[in-house]
C-alpha cells in the first residue's frame, strides 16, 4: 500500500522510477520505503534574520511560482530578489548577515551561499534520520540521496512497526530551547494597552468595511469591554484553571492564529517589552469541571499563552545541542548536558529562583516548571502531561540532534517480497 502525503511533480516521477532500484537486490522481504524532502524554501527560511521581510517574501513568492525545487529554486530566488528595484530593499547580506557569510552580495555569491548550506541541511537531515531510527529500534536503516533531484532522499525501514509513530519522527526539526519568562503580572499593563490598539484597529477596519458600529469610540472605551478586544478570545480565567507563572490567558484552537497575528503587528508589539515574544502551550488545557455546555466538544479545547524572555541577542537562554542524553521513565523525559552547557544551565537557574524556565520543543512550550534552587550537574527533568510512548519519542528525537528544518514526507509504501 502506498500513501501519497504530497505529489509534486518532478519529485514523485523520480521516487516512481527509483522505486524500480531500490527493490533490487534487497535481502529484506518486508520494509517500508519512504521518499522524502528537504524542501529548499524551508531551509532558505531557516537562515534568514528577517523572515518578515516585504522584499525577501516577494522573491520568495517568486521563486514558488517558477515551481522549481532544490537549487533550482535558490537560483530562482536569488534571481527575482536581484531583480527588485528599491533604494530600500537590503542587501543579500543582511537578511543571511553571520560572521561566516558577509561576501554574500548579489549573483553567484549568493546562490553559492545558500546552495552550500542548503547541502549542509540535507547532509545533516540524512545523519539525524538515520541515528532516530537506529533509537527508535529500526535494525540497518538505510538512506540514499536523490542523484538527479537535490533535496530528495530515499529511506528504508525494515520490518517496521508502527509506521505512523515514526511518521511523527521523521517530519520534526527537534528543536529544543530553554527560556526565560515574564510573570503575566508583568506584562497585564502592556497587554491592556495592546488591546486598546487591537480593538481601534478592528473598530476602524469594520467601519471601512461598512459595519454600523454601536459602541462608543471614544479613546475611554477603546478597552476590553469592546466586542473587538483580544479577551474575548484570549480568555484571563477558564473554569477553575487560572494563570499561573507565564501563562498569560487560554484560548480555543480555533482563535490560536488570529491572537498570534494581532499580539505579533507591529503597532502592538511597541507596547511590550521589545524582549518578550508569545509562545503556545503544546498540551491541551485540562478542565475539571463543566465550564462550558459544549464540555466534551471541540470548541472547548483550550491551549496556553505563555510570555517567553529573550536574551540579548534575541535568542533562547539555552540551545538544546548542549544535551548528550536523554531518557524516558513513566511519561517523564530525564536529560544530562555536557559541561558547558551544565555551567550555563546552573547560572540561568541560579538568576531564576522564583521564576518559571520554559521549554520549547519546535516552538511549543512543553512545560515551564518553577525553578526553587540553582540546578547543578546539567541533569534536569522535563515533564508535560507526557503519555509513556510520546515521553520515549521526545528522548530519540532529543538524541539524535535536530534538523535546520524537518522532512516532508512525499511518499510512505509497504513492500512484500515475501510472496515474490
Amino acid at each position: 500500500m502506498a500513501i501519497n502525503f504530497k505529489t509534486t511533480g518532478l519529485v514523485t516521477a523520480v521516487a516512481v522510477v527509483f522505486s524500480m532500484f531500490f527493490l533490487c537486490g534487497c535481502s529484506e522481504k518486508t520494509f517500508y520505503e519512504y521518499t522524502l524532502e528537504i524542501p529548499a524554501e524551508d531551509v532558505l527560511m531557516s537562515l534568514t534574520v528577517q523572515k518578515d521581510n516585504p522584499y525577501l517574501l516577494e522573491a520568495v513568492g517568486k521563486a514558488k511560482e517558477s515551481e522549481q525545487i532544490g537549487v533550482g529554486f535558490i537560483e530562482s530566488f536569488v534571481k527575482a530578489y536581484n531583480e527588485i528595484e528599491d533604494s530600500l530593499k537590503p542587501a543579500m547580506a543582511d537578511l543571511f548577515a553571520t560572521t561566516e557569510n558577509q561576501a554574500i552580495s548579489t549573483g553567484d555569491k549568493g546562490i553559492e551561499y545558500l546552495t552550500k548550506e542548503y547541502d549542509a541541511a540535507i547532509e545533516n537531515a540524512c545523519n539525524v534520520i538515520v541515528k532516530r531510527m537506529e533509537l527508535f529500534g529500526v535494525k540497518n536503516p538505510t538512506i540514499q540521496k536523490d542523484s538527479v533531484t537535490k533535496g530528495c532522499l530515499h529511506l528504508k525501514l525494515p520490518d517496521l512497526k508502527e509506521p505512523e509513530r515514526v511518521d511523527k519522527l521523521l517530519t520534526q526539526s527537534g528543536s529544543f530551547e530553554f527560556w526565560e519568562t515574564y510573570n503575566n503580572d508583568e506584562i497585564q499593563s502592556s497587554l491592556m494597552a495592546a488591546d486598546q490598539i487591537i480593538v481601534a484597529k478592528k473598530m476602524e477596519e469594520a467601519a471601512d468595511n461598512g459595519v454600523d458600529i454601536a459602541e462608543d469610540t471614544t479613546t475611554e472605551k477603546v478597552s476590553s469591554d469592546s466586542k473587538y478586544s483580544i479577551f474575548n478570545r484570549l480568555l484571563a480565567h477558564l473554569g477553575t484553571c487560572e494563570p499561573f507563572g507565564p501563562v498569560v490567558g487560554f484560548a480555543r484552537k480555533a482563535d490560536m492564529e488570529s491572537i498570534m497575528n494581532d499580539l505579533n503587528s507591529k503597532d502592538v508589539m511597541m507596547m511590550f517589552p521589545k524582549d518578550l515574544v508569545f509562545a503556545w502551550g503544546i498540551k491541551e488545557v485540562e478542565l475539571y469541571d463543566e465550564y462550558y455546555d459544549d464540555y466534551e466538544s471541540e470548541s472547548s479545547v483550550f491551549y496556553e499563552l505563555l510570555a517567553l524572555k529573550t536574551t540579548k541577542r534575541g535568542k533562547a537562554a539555552l540551545n538544546g545541542d548542549v544535551i548528550i542524553d536523554a531518557s524516558s521513565e513513566r511519561g517523564v523525559v530525564s536529560i544530562t548536558m555536557d559541561s558547558v552547557g551544565s555551567a550555563q544551565w546552573e547560572m540561568i537557574t541560579r538568576n531564576n529562583i522564583g521564576r518559571s524556565i520554559a521549554m520549547v520543543f519546535d516552538n511549543k512550550v512543553y512545560s515551564y516548571p518553577t525553578v526553587y534552587d540553582e540546578i547543578t550537574g546539567g541533569r534536569s527533568q522535563i515533564s508535560g502531561n507526557f503519555t509513556d510512548e510520546e515521553a520515549e519519542d521526545f528522548a530519540t528525537i532529543l538524541k539524535s540532534g535536530r534538523m535546520p528544518v524537518p522532512a516532508k514526507i512525499i511518499s510512505r509504501q509497504f513492500v512484500d517480497l515475501s510472496s515474490k
